[in-house]
């Protein structure tokens, strides 16, 4: 999967029956030309897997203009916007009951997943609009979870009361 991290969208996917660095080359080549990304700079940042590492996906990066980025080794948490599909897909209502008998399968259930995805799952990062609705969106029809200001007035009322007793309590003299 190709996922833009500014509108969280999965711009791109395949599934293969073994991970390759041909077949990584050709889904970021499809990325980039369905979101026509030529002449803007980017960066692809991913896991130090070999299908990333390969000559083939690192000429295909160089030939597009596009940079490489890889996650720290042993680090597991270091890529936490390409893993945030995964958790979505194991929580959303499509999530199957039993594992798929044939890669047609899965590749029919990724593909329904990105789907809503994309057009469905409401982000909390996005002011609650999907991916595909993000780039459109404007601030007026953006659903807010919490008003701006109610979080910092919240905190300035607790920061105001602290070490200060809740009224009406008196000290603890004797146990």
């Amino acid at each position: 999967m190709v996922k833009d991290i500014h509108s969280r969208l999965l711009v791109a996917n395949e599934m293969h029956a073994c991970e390759t660095a041909d077949h990584a080359s050709t889904l970021i080549r499809k990325a980039c030309l369905r979101e026509r990304t030529t002449g803007q700079p980017l960066v692809v940042h991913s896991d130090n897997g070999s299908a990333m590492k390969g000559a083939v996906m690192l000429a295909t990066l160089h030939e597009l203009g596009v940079a490489s980025s890889f996650s720290r080794p042993r680090v597991s948490n270091d890529n936490a916007y390409a893993e945030a599909p995964f958790r979505a897909a194991k929580y959303c209502p499509l999530w199957p009951e039993c594992p798929f008998d044939t890669l047609d399968e899965a590749r029919l259930w990724v593909n329904r997943f990105v789907a809503w995805y994309n057009h469905g799952h409401r982000h909390s990062a996005l002011n609650y609009v999907t991916p595909r609705e993000y780039p459109r969106a404007k601030p007026n029809n953006c659903r807010l979870h919490v008003p701006s200001s109610t979080p910092k007035r919240a905190n300035d009322i607790r920061r105001a009361g602290r070490g200060k007793r809740a009224p009406g309590i008196s000290p603890m003299t004797s146990i």
